[in-house]
């Protein structure tokens, strides 16, 4: 069985918080969305799909299925810290 991140007492938001931010989800989505020499950038609703098919396999699934409620945040946030929009696949 696949080990994810320290688990937290149930029903704890700032430990939650802190794994949907921890490297996994977080650096996935920006790694996906951004422009790289070998690859295009990712549109918001493809990454987010890419990220919520591996729930349970390689995301915890306490973890994507948070993700999936606040996709809408990485986005604006997303949009927010970009300077060069075409290249960075906003949308």
């Amino acid at each position: 069985m696949m080990q994810f991140l320290p688990s937290a007492p149930k029903n704890d938001p700032p430990a939650l918080k802190k794994r949907i931010t921890s490297k996994p989800v977080a650096d996935c989505y920006d790694a996906i969305r951004s422009k790289r020499s070998y690859k295009t950038a990712i549109p918001h609703p493809e990454t987010c799909a890419l990220i919520l098919q591996d729930s349970g396999k390689h995301f915890d699934p306490a973890v994507t299925a948070v993700f999936s409620k606040i996709e809408d945040r990485f986005r604006e946030v997303w949009n927010q810290m970009s300077t060069v929009p075409e290249q960075l696949g906003t949308d």
